[in-house]
């Protein structure tokens, strides 16, 4: 594997690997900082984002968000829908329309504090976990980690990925640091 992005947040880092092959290659990521919340309270503020992003002062809504809300319980086999809003790299203050993609909860509890899912006719097949590790009943850490695949040596895709990544989990941790209330979502510029 090779590593193509190790990118430092201001209480953790995102780092983006390689996985190459033939048919077709790996995109590995896996983000991570700590924060003063509880685990519990940290988890719940992420699943609200799934279920109805506009509820939840976790979630970086600039970028991301759920394009309507998400009915009923939550368990494995729930599908659910996210909304991206890229923005265009060559003209910071602008965003792409807005994409969604279809996903599949494979995985939640509660009590562990985890959420995996996986993408349903997504253009590159793979999914993610979301896990809140308590560090101390006041503290936890934010990890998310996953892999989608593309085709081998598709340097546009690499790109996106390696603009996209920081400016999503930096986004989750400004917003994540600011905690509950009004929620003070600004839009980073791009370099």
């Amino acid at each position: 594997m090779e590593t193509i992005l190790d990118h430092k947040l201001r209480r953790g880092s995102i780092v983006l690997t390689l996985e190459p092959a033939e048919t077709q290659e790996k995109l590995h990521f896996d983000a991570r900082f700590d924060t003063d919340h509880a685990a519990d309270v940290l988890f719940e503020q992420i699943v609200q984002g799934f279920v109805d992003s506009d509820k939840s002062w976790a979630w970086p809504l600039l970028y991301e968000r759920t394009p309507e809300p998400l009915l009923g319980d939550l368990h494995v086999g729930k599908q659910f829908r996210m909304g991206y809003s890229i923005p265009r790299w060559e003209d910071p203050l602008k965003t792409l329309p807005e994409v969604v993609y279809n996903y599949r909860l494979t995985n939640f509890s509660r009590e562990d504090h985890i959420f995996e899912y996986e993408g349903i006719g997504h253009d590159m097949a793979g999914g993610g976990l979301f896990h809140a590790a308590t560090l101390s009943p006041t503290a936890s850490r934010f990890e998310w980690r996953g892999a989608y695949q593309s085709e081998p040596g598709n340097e546009k895709v690499h790109a996106g990925f390696k603009r996209y990544l920081p400016v999503l989990f930096e986004a989750f941790e400004s917003c994540v640091e600011s905690g509950p209330g009004e929620v003070h979502q600004t839009q980073r510029l791009i370099d």
